[in-house]
């Protein structure tokens, strides 16, 4: 999970599943600064989660318009 990024051989971000060590799995959204800040790592995060939920629904390849944007402190801010 701490490999460092080999910019000339591969994207800026990467996806990785791992095992836990109590059992199941982890799955990690890795992205080299260069590429994003903090809301443009949500963002990013966002856009895979959709096209995976529309891969898994069979609508896989649809392009949709892209949500409104989200101001990363009212993402995580104190509730």
């Amino acid at each position: 999970l701490d490999r460092p990024f080999d910019l000339g051989r591969e994207p800026p971000w990467r996806v990785v599943v791992a095992p836990r060590a109590e059992g199941g799995w982890r799955l990690v959204l890795t992205a080299h600064h260069s590429a994003v800040d903090g809301s443009g790592g949500v963002r990013l995060l966002e856009r895979l989660l959709r096209r995976y939920d529309e891969a898994a629904r069979g609508v896989a390849g649809r392009v949709d318009e892209d949500p409104p944007a989200v101001r990363f402190r009212d993402v995580l801010r104190p509730r």
